[in-house]
């Protein structure tokens, strides 16, 4: 139930995850099923003037875990909330070594 729960909350928070989403904790991607799912903690509200009138593009769960069991792992899903392990501050990244880099430091000028 854990990992499904945390992947519907990464698939649907996807904008929010990357960065792209307005800084409003009830916005979901227009882009999108987010605003017809019914596991969110409070109401939410898309940019998109199409969506609200449409029905559901997305089937309904028909297995335990997709439709109720998931559920058992937390419980509904904050629309607001950045999906996926917390974000590294810059400095803390590690630095790639490509071999040029490497292959660079070992030269030595004589001249």
């Amino acid at each position: 139930p854990r990992a499904v729960r945390n992947a519907i909350a990464y698939v649907l928070g996807n904008a929010r995850r990357h960065g792209v989403a307005p800084d409003d904790p009830t916005w979901v991607d227009p882009l999108s099923s987010g605003y017809f799912f019914d596991g969110w903690t409070r109401a939410v509200r898309t940019t998109s003037t199409i969506l609200p009138s449409r029905a559901s593009p997305a089937e309904r769960a028909e297995t335990w875990l997709l439709s109720v069991g998931w559920r058992r792992a937390g419980g509904r899903i904050d629309p607001g909330r950045r999906p996926g392990p917390a974000a590294r501050p810059h400095s803390s990244l590690p630095r790639a070594q490509s071999s040029f880099h490497s292959a660079s430091r070992q030269l030595t000028w004589s001249g």
